[in-house]
């Protein structure tokens, strides 16, 4: 899974749910807009291609039991970049700030990242890419129990489409016994995740105000911290291969896309809309849903077949058309609000 940029709108390969911005970014002129579809595009095809080179890179058993210090390099391919980014290019200024003002954050920042991929690692990928849908409504949810956000009944009655679809295709999937069927440990690993990701959601936003900094800022100054924490675990929970892997060129990889989708997902936040933002999440989680079960047809099924299929897809369209109704619901909750504040 890729290092979530504090910046993602509803994407799961890393890739968390954000309160959108209550403004719409001007239209780009015309040579701007081809710019804006190359940077999508390229956001697209990274963000698809780190969930399936993750989940190639942990069906290695040398690579399986390193999911810390695979993690810890991520993060440290993060860090590299937001450097370059702020240092070398000026893209924005670097801050500094105490390791104790952000330790929380970077503690939260490893559980949104180790039990994800953990939860890959035991899920088919159409399953795992469906569980990180509801990393939106679980933010909704756990910000109106712990911080009293509001929550409207729009917003509560298209929650329950999603986790039921969710639901439906967990159980097809886990019920399936195939080569790639999810396991329940998996399910309960995704979970987690996406109670982590909800939680580090938050925690982006409360820490942003309280240390004065911008999300990107905010990032570079946690991510470090994360690595070091990870590289200081990892000798205690990985088991690290005595040589070098015979796929080495997986993480590397991984780690190039990592790259790429920081620096793509800022651009297409600074030259989109926040609804389009939107969207391109769930053109991805489509995406890596369709290749994930045409991979599991050919590859993983018995004889081509995959029990339970006809389920898991009524699921996962049920979910899917739940998440894209609540992204609806909450935009037009976010346009009324910035009128109402502006009359």
């Amino acid at each position: 899974m890729s290092t979530p940029s504090a910046l993602e709108k509803g994407d799961v390969a890393i890739e968390l749910t954000a309160p959108m911005p209550p403004l719409p970014k001007p239209t780009p002129p015309p040579n701007g807009r081809i710019t804006t579809l190359i940077w999508m595009f390229i956001n697209t095809a990274s963000t698809v291609g780190i969930v399936f080179i993750n989940k190639a890179v942990f069906s290695q058993p040398d690579l399986r039991d390193a999911q810390v210090l695979f993690a810890a390099f991520h993060f440290l391919c993060t860090f590299v970049t937001l450097t370059v980014m702020s240092s070398v290019l000026g893209v924005f200024e670097p801050r500094r700030v105490s390791i104790r003002s952000v330790l929380p954050l970077s503690i939260a920042f490893c559980a949104n990242v180790l039990l994800p991929n953990a939860a890959l690692a035991r899920c088919s990928v159409p399953t795992y890419q469906l569980l990180r849908v509801l990393v939106t409504p679980a933010t909704a949810a756990i910000g109106t129990l712990l911080y009293s956000h509001p929550l409207s009944r729009a917003r509560a009655i298209a929650i329950v489409p999603v986790c039921a679809g969710v639901a439906l295709t967990t159980i097809a999937d886990a019920s399936a016994h195939t080569s790639t069927a999810t396991t329940v440990g998996g399910v309960v690993l995704a979970v987690g995740g996406v109670c982590a990701s909800a939680v580090y959601t938050l925690w982006i936003g409360h820490y942003r105000e309280k240390v004065g900094v911008s999300a990107m800022q905010l990032l570079a100054c946690q991510a470090p911290v994360s690595a070091v924490m990870l590289v200081a675990l990892s000798p205690f929970v990985d088991r690290i291969p005595v040589a070098v892997p015979p796929k080495i060129t997986l993480p590397i990889m991984s780690g190039a896309l990592a790259v790429l989708i920081n620096v793509s997902q800022f651009q297409v936040v600074q030259r989109t809309s926040p609804l389009t933002s939107t969207v391109l999440g769930h053109a991805k989680t489509l995406v890596i849903v369709a290749v994930g079960w045409s991979v599991a047809t050919v590859w993983g099924g018995r004889g081509g077949s995959i029990p339970g299929k006809g389920v898991s897809l009524v699921g996962m369209a049920i979910a899917l058309v739940g998440i894209a109704y609540y992204s609806l619901v909450q935009h037009r909750e976010s346009r009324n609000a910035h009128k109402q504040t502006r009359s």
